[in-house]
């Protein structure tokens, strides 16, 4: 089954949230009015960030209020933001800008064009993000924070598929969006994107 990059995908919406975020805790009504979009698409965006591990809720009063998670990835993009306000971040990962930033961290994603892809190139290089050396194209030391991100976010997708299996799942060896994991022996495997490698006396998986 070929990986898309749905788990890995942001709105504008969502980063114009996170954005907001990186100054303050914000109740939903308040995010929606800074970032001018109603309750209920922000209210949505929201859900999707916290599937993502980017923000915490909690309920105050008949307010919900929602702040940056603890997580590394969330942390590490609260830093980008802050370090580089220049960068138009919101159009820089948006939907499929993000993929030159994920083939990089070895994510296989759903193709697109030849001319989508170097026009994203293109934004991303024009930003300075993105670089050519002997190696051929990688993101530019200036910008390790982003290869950072994109490692850490990548994890906590892989980690998030595991425990979906068995709580007790364990990654023991991981490259980009590969993986393998130890689970009990007699774990129901049902997820179509895993495939069983049997072993005498644990059983890994690895996402295809």
């Amino acid at each position: 089954m070929k990986k898309t990059f749905a788990p890995y995908e942001f709105s504008r919406t969502e980063l114009e949230i996170l954005k907001e975020l990186t100054q303050s805790p914000a109740s939903i009504s308040e995010l929606a009015k800074r970032i001018g979009k109603s309750q209920p698409t922000s209210t949505a965006a929201v859900e999707k960030l916290q599937t993502k591990g980017f923000v915490a809720t909690k309920r105050v009063g008949m307010r919900k209020i929602v702040k940056l998670s603890q997580a590394k990835h969330a942390h590490l993009l609260r830093e980008l933001f802050l370090t580089y306000p220049h960068v138009p971040w919101e159009s820089i990962l948006a939907d499929s800008q993000i993929l030159p930033l994920l083939k990089l961290e070895n994510v296989a994603t759903a193709p697109v064009s030849k001319a989508t892809e170097w026009r994203i190139m293109r934004n991303l290089m024009a930003h300075g993000i993105i670089i050519h050396d002997a190696k051929g194209q990688t993101v530019n030391p200036r910008f390790d924070k982003i290869g950072e991100f994109i490692h850490e976010f990548v994890n906590f997708v892989n980690l998030k598929l595991a425990t979906q299996v068995s709580e007790n799942a364990a990654i023991v060896w991981a490259s980009g969006a590969q993986f393998i994991m130890r689970v009990a022996a007699g774990t129901a495997i049902k997820d179509k994107r895993l495939r069983l490698l049997q072993r005498p006396h644990w059983r890994p998986m690895v996402s295809l």
